[in-house]
């Protein structure tokens, strides 16, 4: 099992299980401290995801930048494409079309 600062006996093979399946690096368990809110804000600002807003105004706030080639993006299209699924050859030929090129828009990160 992984070193963990829990006696959660499910919680643990839960994690286990992931890292078995995904290999990852290292295994980071969060505590939900204030510093450690404050260190993975701070890295995210450095890594350029968060952007600070102004203190003054808008204390401990940031700006998260997203990606277009974020999974959400493709959840949304997704999302589309399977409401209009269910309509087979009624789906007006247009509109399928209109789809493909708002994921090939997506895909290309516009």
């Amino acid at each position: 099992m992984t070193a963990a600062p829990t006696a959660h006996h499910r919680l643990r093979r839960l994690v286990d299980d992931f890292a078995a399946l995904t290999r990852p690096e290292r295994i980071e368990w969060c505590d939900g401290s204030a510093a450690e809110q404050q260190r993975l804000c701070r890295l995210l600002v450095e890594r350029g995801t968060f952007v600070a807003l102004d203190p003054a105004k808008r204390p401990n706030s940031f700006w998260a930048r997203s990606d277009p080639r974020d999974v959400a993006w493709r959840q949304e299209l997704d999302a589309i494409r399977g409401h209009y699924a269910g309509f087979g050859d009624r789906l007006p030929p247009a509109l399928g079309e209109q789809l493909d090129q708002l994921a090939g828009r997506l895909a290309a990160g516009r």
